[in-house]
């Protein structure tokens, strides 16, 4: 929820994180608070509904199952906007509020917000990549070490993301990278002039049959929580 307001990609191990979520939690809580109390109930309904109804059916079952629905930024676009709504109106009307000392305030906090909205997006418009791309989070890295190479091949199949993320990394490979994709568990036909082979979140089988059946070795190159890339390497 901090990341609304202050992106600066830092992830749930960043010490940082920990300090400023309160007091964006704070601000969001009080937020829908003052809305909730000073505004007709169409008006504070419609803003609760759209925070709420997209956000439940992502964050219940990852609190319950487990999971990262609920990392997935897309999804909760309307959730933001009824935050951003119910923290513009707050910060509207404090600015007319009758006491100096508090007006004086809320322009100091409103001022911090944009602040902070300008430093994130001078920050994210430099990066290659962002936390909210999730499970292509690290695409351009494995591009890199692809692209390093003269004759590369890329093998994956159609299990779990594989899909979506050969997409992505086809608009940031060169044109010199070749692809073989098959279906799941199906053993790849691999050249015996090329050695730049890569295999794309292939599961432990998987890379285990080929790895039988071309008596090859496999090296694990890039690594997240999300997908793996490994080399393929011949030991003759």
């Amino acid at each position: 929820m901090s990341r609304i307001f202050l992106d600066l990609n830092f992830g749930f191990e960043n010490l940082f994180s920990y300090v400023i979520t309160p007091i964006f939690l704070t601000l969001v809580g009080y937020s829908i608070y003052f809305i909730c109390r000073t505004t007709h109930d169409k008006v504070w309904l419609f803003i609760v509904t759209l925070i709420v109804i997209p956000a439940l059916p992502l964050v219940l079952p990852d609190l319950i199952f487990g999971g990262i629905r609920s990392l997935s930024e897309r999804y909760l676009l309307p959730s933001y906007l009824g935050i951003q709504l119910a923290v513009t109106y707050l910060l509207a009307t404090q600015l007319h509020n009758a006491s100096l000392v508090r007006r004086r305030i809320w322009q100091i906090i409103m001022g911090l917000v944009i602040i902070c909205g300008l430093v994130s997006y001078g920050v994210s418009s430099q990066a290659e990549t962002w936390w909210s791309k999730v499970i292509s989070y690290g695409n351009p890295q494995v591009a890199k070490i692809i692209n390093q190479v003269a004759h590369p091949l890329l093998i994956s199949n159609d299990s779990g993301i594989n899909y979506g993320n050969v997409f992505s990394l086809s608009y940031l490979l060169q044109p010199k990278v070749q692809f073989q994709l098959v279906k799941d568990q199906t053993i790849p036909n691999i050249p015996d002039d090329l050695t730049d082979i890569f295999l794309l979140n292939p599961s432990d089988s998987w890379r285990r049959q080929i790895e039988i059946s071309y008596q090859y070795k496999t090296n694990i190159l890039y690594g997240d929580n999300h997908y793996l890339l490994w080399k393929v390497e011949n030991p003759h």
